[in-house]
């Protein structure tokens, strides 16, 4: 998936003599050192162990793909910051300042939706450009008072008021429509894009073909608990590493529905294929933000990570919320990668079979792994799954090296705990999602 890219960057980073270069690559070379130790020390005691003669050598081969396949996102992601230090392909234009309306489809956040709304006005950026719209879907609390209170400082802010709830897509649909912006800015309604990153945002769609941009999203409640520091982590991760590596292919299978900026004009002929998607003869209310991204994707264009774009959400502070919104998550990765995967393969060959189908093989394959490895083996065998964790925790340090590499350092430990509940807790979430993909509930609230 990288050779082709990498070698074509060889010449250009051997005349490289900056110091922020030399010292990325040789974080990067570090990291590749150590990586391959931990993975060596890991094997020798695994071979080591009887554990590997119960359970054959599948065991082992599954954990060495996963390995490799780790280390390919790794690398894609630094791949990422290579393209991005050195193409100026997004230098910012002093002249360029598309319209651009922001989105807001809210139901019972009357807590929140007068900040959010707030947060739009106050960004640096031209103001005679901005449009805010927000569409109040059926709340049953004090959500509309607060969208009018915004409008009695802002008179300019359109409004929808929905007396019974029509869902999200629905909102989206009837703000996009309305709107007059060639950007549209589409924003859960407990998010924000931080004050100066509108520009960036919008300057990615210099390029005729970028129809997406997903901004970098950090938990603005990340000290609520040691559950938000843990989704503080592991945000981090997931866009700093995961869409990264997508990134470096122009090819972000998610432009995430707390920030993201779409083409408007690519977005209009495909909205009510997405309105109208179905799954098992089921209307979809789940993955939203994946299926509009696909249908991006599908046209051909590009969809983009912009890892200078900083934008802010709120995480689930209890247990219950949090497994309901990831089963909502893993909904919607199932349906809508699948879907993708086949396109993606005529496409770009490389990158759905060095990457959408082995994502696909390991998401399936982890829950048996885990269940094999921490019930059965100690039930029958009476094994202590020690090499399982072991990598497991081997793992988790070379996240916590990227992170350190990234300057991050600050909630690192705690992808430790994420380490643990993806896999005690989340990891079998997947096949509970699985048979309820039926169920459309929207489930955190």
């Amino acid at each position: 998936m990288l050779e082709g890219k990498c070698f074509a960057l060889l010449p250009y980073i051997a005349q490289t003599k900056t110091k922020r270069m030399a010292g990325f690559l040789g974080a990067l070379y570090i990291l590749f050192l150590l990586t391959v130790g931990l993975m060596v020390i890991w094997f020798l005691l695994l071979f080591k162990s009887s554990h590997l003669k119960t359970t054959n050598y599948m065991f082992a081969i599954y954990t060495l793909s996963a390995f490799i396949f780790f280390l390919s996102r790794v690398s894609a992601s630094f791949l990422y910051q290579l393209n991005k230090n050195h193409s100026g392909d997004y230098e910012q234009k002093a002249d360029y300042f598309p319209s651009v309306s922001f989105v807001i489809p809210v139901k019972n956040e009357e807590k929140v939706v007068f900040s959010t709304i707030e947060h739009c006005y106050e960004v640096d950026y031209p103001q005679e450009k901005i449009e805010v719209i927000a569409i109040n879907d059926g709340s049953t609390d004090n959500t509309w008072r607060e969208i009018e209170r915004a409008k009695k400082i802002h008179p300019e802010l359109k409004t929808i008021n929905w007396r019974e709830n029509r869902g999200k897509r629905h909102g989206v649909v009837a703000g996009v429509r309305w709107a007059k912006g060639d950007i549209f800015i589409q924003l859960d309604s407990d998010s924000w894009v931080e004050r100066s990153s509108l520009k960036i945002l919008v300057n990615y769609f210099k390029d005729p073909h970028v129809a997406g941009v997903v901004a970098h999203t950090d938990p603005s409640n990340k000290d609520d608990s040691w559950l938000t520091k843990m989704q503080t982590a592991y945000y981090f991760v997931s866009f700093k590493i995961q869409k990264a590596a997508e990134s470096a292919f122009d090819l972000v299978f998610c432009c995430s529905g707390c920030c993201s900026a779409y083409r408007r004009e690519f977005v209009l002929p495909v909205l009510n294929e997405w309105l109208e998607e179905k799954h098992l003869g089921v209307k979809t209310t789940y993955g939203d933000d994946r299926a509009l991204t696909n249908l991006m994707i599908k046209q051909g264009y590009k969809t983009i990570y912009s890892d200078e774009a900083q934008a802010y959400t709120v995480v689930p502070d209890n247990l219950k919320q949090f497994i309901k919104q990831q089963q909502r998550w893993k909904k919607g990765w199932i349906v809508n990668t699948i879907r993708i995967s086949k396109f993606i393969a005529k496409r770009d060959p490389m990158v759905a079979f060095t990457y959408i189908y082995p994502q696909i093989i390991f998401n399936f394959i982890t829950p048996l792994v885990i269940f094999n490895v921490l019930v059965y083996h100690p039930l029958v065998y009476h094994q202590f799954p020690f090499s399982y964790l072991l990598g497991l925790f081997l793992l988790y340090i070379i996240y916590v090296l990227c992170c350190i590499g990234y300057r991050n350092k600050k909630y690192n430990s705690y992808l430790f705990i994420w380490g643990f509940m993806n896999t005690f807790m989340c990891g079998f979430v997947l096949p509970y999602a699985i048979f309820t993909l039926r169920d459309t509930k929207w489930g955190t609230r």
